[in-house]
């Protein structure tokens, strides 16, 4: 089974990217950080979705992109996609889980329109190629 979607097409890179990461697995979310940061990202966690939009509502400018997993200790990673939507229009949104593909919350992402889905384990080249082809990034 493939691991990865990518579901918008991307460009070149040009400048250092503000990442936002939402994650609940603090190891996880450490690894992510080391890896972006290596790569010239500026990179912010959130463990939950309520920190995740208070992230988002405090942000000037804003990310430019959100890697959100969907399941969070305090509910779905939904509302942090549509908030994301709603604050920063630009911000390029990666949803990871653990979930099949074919499950019901997965689904319900998907029609939120994320621009691209990583189904854990991830492999941290698929999450690079990805943020190589954005605008941006």
């Amino acid at each position: 089974m493939q691991s990865s979607y990518y579901l918008t097409p991307m460009a070149e890179a040009t400048t250092q990217v503000r990442t936002l990461i939402v994650e609940d697995d603090p190891d996880s979310c450490d690894a992510l950080r080391r890896l972006l940061v290596r790569v010239g990202h500026e990179v912010q966690c959130a463990a939950s979705s309520s920190e995740a939009v208070a992230a988002l509502e405090s942000a000037a400018p804003g990310p430019d992109v959100l890697l959100l997993d969907l399941m969070l200790p305090d509910g779905y990673g939904h509302a942090v996609l549509v908030k994301a939507r709603e604050l920063h229009h630009n911000v390029k949104i990666a949803v990871m889980t653990a979930a099949g593909a074919q499950s019901l919350a997965v689904q319900n992402a998907l029609a939120l329109k994320p621009d691209a889905l990583f189904l854990k384990p991830m492999k941290f080249a698929d999450i690079l190629a990805w943020l190589d082809r954005l605008p941006n990034a």
